[in-house]
């Protein structure tokens, strides 16, 4: 029951970081891997949301 919610909340978490690195500061050396490590991050994010959304059943179904 509770790991759907513990999936969001890191997930929320993982955007936060993302968007964290993006804002930091500039410098050419690591604007590459500031990218790459966005990108991977997001790309959890969206994998957890996907995994918690499955282990949600809808009440309706009578199941």
């Amino acid at each position: 029951m509770y790991l759907p919610i513990i999936f969001v909340v890191f997930a929320i978490g993982l955007f936060y970081l993302a968007y964290r690195l993006l804002k930091a500061e500039k410098d050419v050396a690591l604007e590459i891997l500031r990218y790459i490590v966005v990108i991977f991050l997001s790309w959890l994010a969206v994998s957890l949301i996907i995994a918690a959304l499955r282990y949600v059943t809808p009440i309706g179904r009578g199941f």
